[in-house]
């Protein structure tokens, strides 16, 4: 099952089954011994390089 962040960008997929909680830009899902943490953030765009 995909799973996109709010603001969108990526997907990741998620076996069936496994319970998620959120706690601000942090996604957490979680299934018996596995855990596997999703976090999102802006980034800053590149800057051009200038030509010499």
């Amino acid at each position: 099952m995909p799973f996109t962040p709010p603001g969108g960008g990526f997907s990741v997929k998620i076996p069936e089954g496994w319970a998620s909680s959120a706690a601000g830009a942090t996604t957490t899902f979680t299934d018996k011994l596995n855990q596997v943490q999703v976090t999102s953030s802006r980034a800053v765009r590149p800057r051009r390089r200038r030509r010499r």
